[in-house]
Formats: C-alpha cells, sequence, structure tokens
C-alpha cells in the first residue's frame, strides 16, 4: 500500500506529503480479521472477540487463520469476501471474485498485495447514519497518510505503538496501522482479543516509558479508575467519542494518566489535539487551518470544509468545543438522533406531543446512554394502552440504540435535552 503524489483538488487529496512504504503484512492481518469478526458479529451473537471464533491452537505462529477454522456458512463467506472488496477498493482491480476462493487471512494478504499493485488509491470506511444501515466513507490513502505524518509532527515520536481499537475503523487505521507501518515504529495489537482478555492485560502489564497506548474514552474510564504506576511515561491516546465530564475528571485526579484527546469525525478524520490534564481548548493539528469561524482548510488548498460542530475560536489554532450541530448523541458508539425519534414517535396515534431526552449513567468504568420518551397523550387515550403501542412500534421499525427505555405520561413536556 504506497502514496504517491496526486492533485489537489478535495480534502481527499494532498500535496505535500508522500511515501513509497507499505503497510506490514502483520497490520493487514489485523484489518483483515477485524473485518471478519465486524461481519459475524452480524451473524452470531455470541460472538464479542476473536477467541469466541477459534481457539488460540488454530492460529498458525504469525496470527493467521485456516477460514475452516472459522466454519462460516456462503452467506457469511460471501458477507466478509463483500466487506473486504468495499474496504480495499478491490472492485476496480478486477479480481473481487478471487476472495471467494482464498483458503486463509494469509491468502488474503497476498491477495491484497496483488490487488494493492494494480489500484492503491483509497479505502471506504464504515460508520454509524442516523437510521438503518451504516454510512460509507471513502478516504483516499494519500490523505490518510498525510494525517498520519501530521500527528507524528505533532506529538513526541512513540517507541512503539499499542492499540486496543479496532484496525478497521478510521481512527483505529489511521493510528494502529498508518502510523507504525509508515514510519517504521513496532505495534501491538490487541483490540482483537477484547479490553479484558489475557492478551490485553499482557500489553498493559509490559507498557514501557515512550510507548502510545490507543484507546476509547470508555477505556480511557477503566484505565483512570486503574490508575497503577504501569502508565507512566506512557501517552494514551482517545479518541472515537468526547469524553464526558466526569472522565474528564476521573483522568485529571489519576496521578499516572498522560492523555491526549483526538477531536474529529468521519468525514475528515483527526482535525485537533489537548492534553486533558491542563487544557480544556483543542488545537489544530499541523496541516489544518481555520477558513472560518464554521470551515476549515486542508493544507494550502482553496476549498471550505464546514465542521459539524458548533466552536468557539479563542485563537489562531485553538478552539473549545461547544456541542454537535446535528443534534446528535452516542448510545454504544452510534449516532443517536433524539429529534428524529420524536418526530416518528409524534406520528403515531394517541399520541399529542413529545420530547425525547437522553439521561447517562455511570457505573464503575460503564457510562450507559438511554433515551426517555415524555408524552402528553390526547385526551381519552389510555396511557397503559399508548405505552405498549410506543414499545411494540419502537421495537419492530427502530435500531435498538434509537429506542426510548423509559415512557412517562404528563399534561405538559419539560425543557432540557438531558435529564
Amino acid at each position: 500500500m504506497s502514496v504517491e503524489r496526486v492533485q489537489q483538488t478535495d480534502p481527499n487529496e494532498v500535496t505535500h506529503f508522500t511515501t513509497n512504504t507499505h503497510v506490514s503484512d502483520e497490520a493487514l492481518r489485523c484489518v483483515i480479521l477485524n473485518i471478519i469478526l465486524d461481519e459475524l458479529k452480524q451473524s452470531r451473537s455470541n460472538v464479542t472477540n476473536l477467541l469466541d471464533l477459534v481457539k488460540e491452537h488454530e492460529l498458525d505462529h504469525n496470527g493467521h487463520v485456516e477460514f475452516s477454522s472459522l466454519a462460516m456458512d456462503s452467506l457469511e463467506r460471501m458477507a466478509v469476501s463483500l466487506r473486504l472488496t468495499e474496504f480495499f477498493d478491490i472492485r476496480a482491480t478486477g479480481l473481487e471474485d478471487m476472495f471467494l476462493a482464498v483458503a486463509s487471512t494469509q491468502d488474503c494478504v497476498k491477495l491484497l498485495r496483488r490487488a494493492r499493485d494494480i489500484r492503491d488509491q483509497s479505502l471506504t470506511f464504515r460508520t454509524s447514519g442516523s437510521t438503518g444501515p451504516s454510512k460509507k466513507i471513502t478516504h483516499s490513502i494519500a490523505f490518510l497518510a498525510q494525517e498520519a505524518h501530521d500527528w507524528l509532527e505533532a506529538l513526541p515520536r512513540p517507541g512503539r505503538v499499542v492499540s486496543m481499537v479496532p484496525a478497521h475503523h478510521l481512527y483505529g487505521f489511521v493510528w494502529s496501522v498508518m502510523i507504525p507501518s509508515y514510519h517504521d515504529i513496532p505495534a501491538l495489537d490487541v483490540a482483537l482479543n477484547g479490553m479484558h482478555s489475557e492478551a490485553a492485560k499482557h500489553a498493559l502489564n509490559s507498557l514501557q516509558p515512550g510507548d502510545w497506548l490507543i484507546c476509547t474514552p470508555y477505556q480511557l474510564r477503566y484505565f483512570a479508575q486503574i490508575n497503577s504506576e504501569q502508565f507512566k511515561g506512557v501517552t494514551i491516546i482517545s479518541s472515537s467519542a468526547p469524553c464526558d465530564e466526569e472522565t474528564i475528571e476521573m483522568v485529571r485526579g489519576a496521578t499516572f494518566l498522560r492523555v491526549i484527546d483526538i477531536y474529529g469525525c468521519s468525514e475528515y478524520g483527526g482535525l485537533a489535539l489537548r492534553k486533558i490534564t491542563n487544557q480544556t481548548q483543542f488545537t489544530l493539528r499541523p496541516g489544518v487551518s481555520f477558513a472560518d469561524a464554521t470551515h476549515i482548510r486542508f493544507g494550502h488548498e482553496r476549498d471550505h470544509h464546514a465542521l459539524l460542530d458548533h466552536i468557539d475560536i479563542t485563537a489562531e489554532r485553538d478552539f473549545k468545543l461547544l456541542g454537535r450541530n446535528d443534534g446528535a448523541i452516542q448510545i454504544n458508539g452510534i449516532n443517536v438522533f433524539p429529534q428524529k425519534v420524536e418526530r416518528l414517535l409524534a406520528d403515531l396515534d394517541g399520541v399529542k406531543a413529545i420530547k425525547i431526552l437522553h439521561k447517562e449513567t455511570h457505573n464503575n468504568a460503564i457510562t450507559e446512554t438511554k433515551l426517555i420518551a415524555h408524552i402528553v397523550p390526547e385526551k381519552g387515550q389510555c396511557m397503559d394502552a399508548l405505552e405498549e403501542i410506543l414499545r411494540t412500534w419502537s421495537e419492530n421499525t427502530l435500531r435498538v440504540e434509537d429506542r426510548p427505555s423509559l415512557y412517562l405520561f404528563s399534561t405538559t413536556l419539560p425543557g432540557s435535552a438531558i435529564v
């Protein structure tokens, strides 16, 4: 996987960084296994990590897996093949049908090498949409390589990268695949086995000063509770979701934690950083600048790109984050839009008015967010019957994350967005 100089026409095409290095076979293996795991989670309710699919003795000395050990049926095999084809932009090479014939992840790596020799321009990631299936966002490899280069310009070079986030997600790919591979930095991926696996415990116990630990805010909260000397000298990188205030306070009270919070989005990747211990404002990464109060630009391009959040610019490259423009909240890592849920439920018979609020509860390292529906029923409407109608419709129509967990009835609606 190489990066060539390209014409500068959009944020996915930047010109001031080139490299001819390749993503390592080990990194490709991790991406492939993460994609397989992600697909099989959809069809197998008992699967949460790689060791739910294969036993350790079924992995070869390089961690590769024979597909026969996964016992995939024809539909699962097709889903995995299509997902790999989509992620690596294989259709443009004409080799997509060959993914149905490969016998192992090692064969997949070899086929990917062949495909990328034909075409090596872009990758397609998936992210949660407002409703229904996740949306696909394609980035050029040059754009992602530039981001990886910018982060190494902004932060001291690590001795090693230890990642606890999936390598096929945009955040995980940039930080655990591109930065180590393109800049010859040792890497260890423990996301496949889960954060509470023996592999993850061993990785945490073997952290060394100078390491980068790549994680999510959920995992960061867990690390803050541990607050062990094992984190001394380690830089923890957190992204994929906003850090709530309680997690931030926990980090600031943890003696050994040094945390960099990354702000970004699926459309543009990582854009800015802050040190959680002593900074409330974000600073744009190198290569990104403000075009105006609501737009950014990449490099020296003329095009401007709208930010997806409200911000307050406090200096040439600094800003405070005020909240999302689209009103989304995150539940289980999925974008949920309370106002859209409101509009859908408001159309049901018996509902005079409705307001959807969200409530956050914290239990040890887990932050749980739930939707609460406040409803004013039509005159004469039985509340028990209406609740049954709303619950049944929600279960049959909405994603799990979009369904209110509690229905409250009153003659008036509350005004706050959070309870």
